[in-house]
């Protein structure tokens, strides 16, 4: 292997161990930005009774999808059915974000 080929092998490793890095570092963060993004529009759940059910901090999850990328995922119950949210986040070490969000409706 030549020394310029070790050298860009190096700083590919680099790069892909400060992003794993990074998104984890960033984990808190991100479930903190969805956690205040559910607050901020008012999502709540339903039980079968039609009681509302809040949701609760300890219900959002975040988990490192890539390098430089966290996903939080939580779910919304609904009656006898509910809706799981994702979110990604592109991270720069303590920071999040907002890449994408989608719902699946469980039925």
């Amino acid at each position: 292997m030549t020394r310029r080929k070790a050298s860009v092998l190096l700083f590919a490793l680099a790069v892909v161990t400060c992003g794993y890095l990074s998104a984890w570092l960033s984990l808190t963060a991100c479930a903190e930005l969805t956690y205040t993004d559910i607050q901020q529009r008012g999502v709540v759940g339903t039980d079968l009774n039609d009681h509302r059910i809040p949701i609760k901090r300890s219900d959002v999850s975040a988990s490192v999808v890539g390098p430089f990328v966290v996903e939080t995922t939580y779910m919304v119950p609904g009656e006898f059915h509910g809706t799981v949210h994702h979110a990604r986040f592109v991270t720069f070490f303590t920071r999040g974000f907002w890449l994408s969000r989608d719902m699946i409706h469980l039925i």
